[in-house]
């Protein structure tokens, strides 16, 4: 394969998917159009290429937003199947919002793809098709908004789906670009569907594939501009290695309770490396909340370099400053910490923060419901009653995980609290655990989504 219009030949395509040898199943994201057919039909020979290929399997989402989306699903599944893939339709059945619907469209496709690849194996990969000319148009969109180099770096070629790394997004065509996809599917004959939404101009992509034309005169094509992306994610990798050494070095989060940054050690970090620490603190902490924005990042640092008391609140967290310290917490009240319901033998990741576990001696009631809710200042108020230490600020204890059934408080977990002597149970003991797991949580985070 070449540059341009070249097809992907066996080899290219051998060389492309290479990586994804590293997981057990595959499900492939076809929604019908070109670049999706392609990659369906590259994997394809691929995989008939190779003894002992991960288990490939095939999705469509139907968005359910117009006319023909249901027959486009159909097509991929006959397609799927007279290639050995089994193929499932995803429908979006959720009321759709009156704004913001390429958004909302985009984060429901990856939910319902997610799901179904947990069912698919232990360690599975969402395959798309985005090409170069997807990643020069995310670059272009990301400048005009003045991203940093993150943003810059735009679609990794992997990254986490899910939050607790079960399920990566794979993205095997980035140096691809959309018409050798085009060509290939010319070359094997092979059919394909042309989505309306891709000429509707409401949308910003669709605006600057107008101009793809001017920009190509001026020597800004697609290739190039997704080799800048590829060099800076180099960089930016780079420089996450070196956030990585700040924290070990200067970080503390206390088992989940809250987080504790050395204020000297933090000072001595360059800018960026500084901004990295306060960024990857707020996604630790912040759980479900909406994740701060780089010019909110940048303001908050600026504070805490004036200050040696702060006090405020981004991305879901609050932010405290003295003289030797900086201190980050849940913030209770403003963004909302989820309830969640479990049954003996169940886990979840609650409030992308912790992994919370109920188990039971399998004599004991099997359908035992016990609901993961943040401590509250109820909660907080029948600790003290007990006389318990308060081994964190009272903030960051109400929005601690606690284990009840019915109105009893069984358990809290990250304060060592927990069993019959902290309120008797219905079914004899019952085991309540929770595990920190928002620091790594940045690891599926992407800044600035546009793909």
């Amino acid at each position: 394969m070449t540059d341009g219009a070249a097809f992907v030949d066996a080899a290219s395509a051998d060389r492309l998917l290479a990586a994804l040898t590293a997981y057990d199943a595959l499900l492939l994201a076809v929604s019908g159009g070109s670049d999706s057919m392609a990659l369906l039909h590259l994997v394809a020979g691929w995989a008939a290429r190779r003894a002992g290929s991960p288990h490939i399997s095939v999705a469509t989402v139907d968005h359910r937003l117009r006319a023909g989306s249901a027959e486009e699903a159909r097509l991929v599944c006959q397609v799927a199947r007279g290639l050995g893939f089994a193929h499932a339709t995803l429908g979006w059945n959720d009321v759709k919002p009156a704004a913001g619907i390429q958004m909302a469209a985009r984060r429901a496709r990856y939910e319902l793809l997610a799901r179904h690849a947990r069912t698919l194996g232990a360690r599975v990969a969402v395959v798309t098709a985005h090409t170069a000319n997807d990643q020069a148009e995310t670059l272009l969109m990301r400048l005009a908004r003045g991203s940093g180099l993150d943003g810059l770096a735009a679609m990794r070629e992997r990254r986490p789906l899910t939050p607790d790394g079960a399920v990566d997004i794979a993205r095997p065509l980035l140096g691809v670009t959309r018409e050798a996809l085009r060509a290939t599917l010319l070359v094997l004959g092979a059919a394909f569907v042309d989505d309306p939404s891709n000429v509707d101009r409401r949308f910003e992509r669709i605006r600057l594939r107008d101009h793809e034309a001017t920009l190509a005169s001026l020597g800004l094509d697609a290739l190039p501009i997704a080799l800048s992306a590829r060099r800076l994610a180099r960089a930016s990798a780079a420089l996450a290695e070196l956030a990585d050494r700040a924290w070990s070095a200067a970080a503390n989060v206390h088992g989940g309770l809250y987080l504790t940054l050395e204020r000297a050690r933090f000072a001595a970090e360059p800018c960026e490396i500084r901004l990295r620490l306060l960024e990857r603190a707020l996604l630790a902490f912040g759980g479900g909340a909406q994740p701060a924005r780089l010019s909110e990042i940048e303001t908050m640092l600026s504070s805490i370099d004036r200050s040696t008391r702060l006090g405020r609140t981004l991305g879901g967290c609050v932010v405290s400053a003295a003289a030797t310290v900086i201190r980050i917490h849940r913030e209770p009240g403003r963004a909302p910490i989820p309830v969640l319901s479990l049954r003996p033998g169940q886990s979840a990741v609650w409030d992308r923060r912790f992994r919370v576990t109920v188990a039971t001696e399998a004599s004991e009631n099997p359908d035992l419901s016990i609901e993961i809710r943040p401590l509250g200042r109820h909660g907080s108020a029948v600790l003290a009653r007990q006389g318990r230490d308060r081994p964190c600020p009272a903030q960051a204890l109400e929005t601690l995980p606690s284990f009840w059934h019915c109105d009893q408080l069984l358990a809290v977990p990250q304060l060592g609290m927990h069993g019959p002597g902290l309120a008797p149970t219905p079914a004899g003991h019952v085991v309540c655990k929770s595990e920190f797991v928002g620091h790594v949580v940045k690891l599926g985070h992407e800044p600035g989504l546009g793909d």
